[in-house]
């Protein structure tokens, strides 16, 4: 898969990667909410508040010849003078920003400002230079687009059902902290039990303990609504012996919008989450008939 940059968009939730260090991150630092926070590079982490801490709310603002960044998890606005812009001749495959056009990124965390970032001389190719966003939120309509176009859908378009988004803005989570909710809420402590617990049961205590956290790490975040995806799907597929059809239920979230093959194949993706074992999967057998968000 060659990379490719991804279409970056106001309102819309991002990692920032290192082009020259690809492991390293933007991270506001220790998540801290306090005045004068600095913003630093650290390695990739998927654990609670160090993924919180590693994304950025992005926001469009006209100004002239200032860029201001605001981060994800605490809100802290980082100011810094551009100085000259390289409009007319931008790095190749980015875009220059316009005459009185900038950027402010929010951290998701704390929503507080002034956090320092590093500066440094425009070096024209130094890839120590260059950010890659990642794409980690989604809005409702680009969710039902890939629901429609990217789920395998029962065939009878009159069947498939859907819930529409009830949130403008959905953020996804990495697998591992998906793994980490469901183990807190659901591991070792349902049995199955046929009718009384079963498939949507699992299911829809698996959506609500996704719900629970995000009200617990976000609540207080000044970055707009947001809900976060574990949404469910039900379908059906026929026993291989007595040819009857088989219903089940289970959870779905998405991949990242991401250049390069860091997360391919989950790249803008749907995937699967079995919630009875904590389990995943890039594909279903199951035709699905119903999807909730």
């Amino acid at each position: 898969m060659s990379h490719k940059g991804i279409e970056v968009k106001p309102e819309y939730i991002y990692r920032i990667r290192n082009r020259a260090s690809p492991h390293l991150l933007l991270e506001l630092q220790d998540g801290s909410s306090e005045n004068n926070t600095q913003a630093w590079c650290w390695s990739e982490r998927n654990d609670t508040r160090s993924f919180f801490n590693q994304l950025w709310l992005l926001s469009k603002v006209f100004v002239t010849d200032v860029q201001k960044d605001q981060q994800q998890t605490s809100g802290s606005k980082e100011a810094q003078e551009a100085g000259k812009r390289y409009r007319d001749q931008p790095e190749p495959g980015h875009a220059g920003v316009q005459d009185y056009e900038a950027w402010t990124l929010q951290n998701v965390w704390t929503g507080k400002h002034s956090t320092i970032v590093w500066g440094w001389g425009p070096s024209i190719g130094n890839e120590n230079q260059i950010w890659d966003f990642e794409q980690w939120s989604y809005t409702s309509r680009e969710l039902l687009s890939n629901v429609g176009m990217k789920m395998p859908l029962k065939e009878d378009a009159n069947v498939v059902k859907y819930t529409y988004p009830a949130d403008p803005k959905y953020l996804i989570l990495p697998y591992e902290l998906y793994r980490a909710i469901w183990s807190r809420a659901i591991e070792d402590k349902y049995e199955y039990t046929e009718t009384l617990f079963d498939c949507d049961d699992f299911a829809f205590v698996f959506k609500a303990a996704v719900a629970s956290f995000g009200y617990k790490w976000l609540s207080a975040a000044n970055v707009g609504p947001v809900a976060l995806l574990a949404g469910i799907v039900y379908g059906s597929r026929e026993d291989p012996e007595t040819h009857k059809r088989i219903a089940h239920a289970y959870n779905w979230s998405m991949g990242p919008n991401a250049a390069g093959e860091k997360y391919w194949p989950f790249t803008e993706n749907p995937w699967y989450f079995e919630p009875r074992t904590g389990g995943w999967d890039l594909s279903t057998e199951y035709e699905i008939y119903f999807v909730i968000f």
